[in-house]
């Protein structure tokens, strides 16, 4: 008798889109909140799910694993929305 395996559950399209809107609506917070924190929290954003998908993906190619390609996608949607929002930020602020 094991656990049932959690990461399918979670990796469906519905639970992907709540937690790319959260991040969307703590990051768009953050940046009216105050323009230098917004960037800060950003760059934090993008490189630890960076790091996280680097590391993985060197795991995956040093051993195969059972992990599905939506995990890949999601830190992949997960690094580029904040920075999807730093170049709107910049546009809107022109500079």
């Amino acid at each position: 008798m094991g656990f049932p395996d959690q990461s399918a559950s979670f990796f469906n399209n519905r639970n992907l889109a709540i937690a790319l809107l959260t991040e969307a609506v703590i990051l768009l917070s953050i940046w009216l909140y105050d323009e230098y924190l917004g960037r800060l929290v950003t760059v934090i954003a993008v490189v630890v799910p960076l790091g996280v998908l680097v590391v993985s993906l060197i795991a995956e190619i040093i051993e195969k694993s059972n992990i599905s390609k939506r995990y890949f996608l999601f830190i992949l949607a997960l690094i580029l929305l904040p920075l999807l929002m730093w170049i709107i930020f910049y546009m809107a602020n022109k500079g």
